[in-house]
């Protein structure tokens, strides 16, 4: 009641000061029995219900029809009552008594745009502006305004695609149902829901357009505090969430668990730099759990913070004005092609209060100036988060505007083209032991084969031996598998722009063990046709390879070169006894003692497979690193 008689008050000062630094037109009456009425009604705020003041404001314009302040602040309190047809007949009526009275042009500029009527409302304000000596405040507004109804015109007369469908009563309920959050395949879902306050995360899981019924998460992942915004990482291996830390809610820091084979641990406060003693909240992680967004108040307004991880979390650092804006900026959500941005704000020009926005990662590492994704979308309401789906196309948009359950529910959509986000595959893989089929515990890194940009750095679960990669389609990339106990893996694969999210890679990895007689191929290791300079993309590699030599000390290997059967068997073995020596020597200088290390070419004498073939000769050019020891 409070907020409604301070916004009914602060709009009647506005009524007396007219906005305007002119000579005020008379708005009073001479009649008493109308004053009378009217101050009573002014007396009256705070005290009575909206319905008993605007008795006693009718009442005083009975006795003065022309009566300009109680017109206005019965404009005022129609407004407040969600009348809008009746309060903006209100103030249409002061004009038809007084054509010259600035501030029923301004407070009808404000009905309009509120309604929805875009162009009646851009012809008030432009008249509104019309006036000399308009108080800088209310000027400010009405242009913001008119920028509105502006680009309100503009959307409505090219609207985007957007049909909604609500999730229906497996997810949504008469309490409030919001803030979705899935996994990279789109087989879970985990949610929010506030039953009379208490916030708790339920989880549905996804076959199709079909969901399961929400179950609450047992704890630790729920607790006796409010919760909400949950944020996966493309694997499911981690969720990042906001969690009020006095009870209260007037703080609120970002949290994390991880899933411990089949049980999530207890909870984490991410503690500094992310957290302050101010307000973080509505995180969001990046497809590989190396880049958090969220939402800090750290600078005073709440805007959105970026904050990376190699080892530690970096200083969380603004994303700028091209995202941030002077008012609030609310629910961020980076897609897993980890370059389009989607989030809610009020400071920017929209159709609403609060406007969902798109931004796109720029090659300068910069984000564009946001976006307003359009009309009906973005309604005469508030749009307050929205994400989408891995495959690009499914939009999840929490709303109370549509006709749903009874309070905030969660609707799937199709994104209109224009805002859709770079195409996506993920490779679904799993990491075993080449012996005995045991899943191993492995550091997973895909790197750009040409711009050496890490995609994914992740581990697989220890109990199944599986991982979740999400990656550009029509990238070629290089793994790099490593497992204590065990000889690293890498390769190069490519993903056509066929691959989806529908159609991921399976890949099945096998690492030998640090042990006698296994047997490395150094895939990525170049030469110039017969040539033995080394190539410095072969650098990578062997970097791995010096890695695990000073990992291991005790270690020895023998560097096998070998040719295939094209060309004379002695300038194959020359040329195989050179290229195994560079890598010799490229490891020697990076410190590795040549105690660990011996070199020997093979020329054609070992193939791995046939030299019928140009695809089998390819494969027989290789270099292999072989366990001559383990001490």
């Amino acid at each position: 009641m409070m907020k409604r008689v301070a916004k009914i008050f602060c709009a009647l000062l506005f009524v007396w000061s007219c906005g305007t630094a002119q000579i005020l037109p008379e708005s009073s009456t001479q009649n008493k029995k109308a004053l009378k009425k009217f101050n009573e009604a002014i007396a009256a705020m705070g005290i009575k219900s909206p319905e008993e003041i605007l008795k006693l404001v009718n009442e005083a314009i009975q006795k003065d029809p022309k009566y300009i302040d109680a017109l206005m602040f019965k404009g005022d309190i129609l407004e407040d009552m969600k009348q809008m047809d009746s309060a903006i007949a209100s103030v249409e009526r002061v004009l038809m008594i007084n054509p010259d009275f600035p501030m029923a042009y301004y407070r009808l500029g404000q009905m309009q745009t509120a309604a929805g009527n875009f162009e009646k409302a851009r012809a008030v304000l432009e008249k509104f502006l019309t006036y000399p000596k308009i108080l800088e405040p209310r000027y400010n507004t009405a242009k913001a305004l008119l920028a509105r109804a502006n680009f309100g015109i503009t959307a409505m007369k090219n609207p985007v695609q957007f049909e909604p469908e609500n999730l229906g009563p497996n997810i949504n309920t008469s309490y409030k149902d919001y803030f979705p959050s899935f996994t990279v395949d789109g087989k879970q879902m985990i949610f929010d829901r506030n039953v009379n306050g208490n916030e708790e995360f339920y989880i549905s899981q996804v076959d199709g357009k079909t969901f399961t019924p929400g179950k609450i998460l047992p704890p630790p992942m729920n607790s006796n505090e409010r919760q909400s915004y949950p944020s996966f990482t493309a694997d499911g291996k981690f969720v990042f969430f906001a969690r009020f830390t006095d009870g209260g809610g007037s703080n609120c820091d970002i949290w994390f668990s991880f899933l411990n084979g089949t049980v999530w641990s207890t909870p984490k406060n991410l503690g500094t730099p992310i957290n302050t003693i101010g307000w973080e909240s509505q995180p969001c992680i990046s497809a590989d759990g190396r880049t958090l967004y969220f939402i800090s108040n750290r600078g005073g307004s709440s805007d959105i913070y970026v904050s990376k991880f190699n080892g530690k979390w970096s200083t969380p650092v603004s994303l700028g004005p091209n995202i941030n804006s002077t008012g609030d900026e609310q629910a961020p959500f980076i897609h897993p092609d980890g370059k389009t941005l989607y989030f809610s704000s009020n400071g920017r020009i929209g159709i609403g209060e609060y406007d969902i926005y798109m931004s796109r990662l720029g090659k300068d590492g910069k984000w564009v100036e946001a976006v307003n994704m359009g009309y009906p979308l973005n309604s005469l309401k508030d749009e307050r988060s929205m994400i989408v789906a891995a495959n690009g196309i499914d939009g999840y948009i929490t709303t109370d505007n549509l006709k749903g359950f009874g309070d905030w529910d969660i609707y799937k959509f199709t994104v209109d083209p224009a805002y859709r986000p770079q195409q996506v595959t993920y490779v679904k893989g799993t990491i075993v032991d080449d012996k005995t089929n045991k899943p191993v515990d492995a550091l997973i890194e895909v790197l750009d084969l040409s711009t050496k940009e890490s995609y994914y750095i992740s581990h697989s679960n220890a109990l199944s031996g599986q991982f979740f990669a999400c990656l550009p389609t029509g990238s070629n990339c290089m793994f790099k598998v490593q497992g204590e106990g065990y000889l690293f893996y890498t390769q190069n694969y490519s993903f056509p722009n066929s691959n989806s999210v529908q159609k991921p890679e399976q890949l099945s990895i096998r690492l030998q063990k640090l042990e006698k007689g296994s047997i490395l191929t150094l895939n990525n290791v170049f030469f110039e046709i017969d040539k033995f300079d080394l190539k410095p993309e072969s650098f990578t590699e062997l970097d791995l390879v010096v890695e695990l030599l000073k990992r291991n000390p005790k270690l020895k290997v023998e560097l096998g070169g070998h040719t295939d059967s094209i060309g004379s068997k002695l300038l194959n073995k020359i040329l195989s006894t050179n290229r195994a020596k560079a890598v010799y020597d490229y490891l020697v200088s990076k410190a590795i003692p040549a105690t660990q290390l011996t070199h020997k070419g093979y020329g054609d004498t070992a193939p791995f497979t046939t030299n019928k073939t140009e695809e089998g000769r390819k494969l027989n050019r290789r270099t292999e690193m072989k366990v001559t020891g383990v001490e």
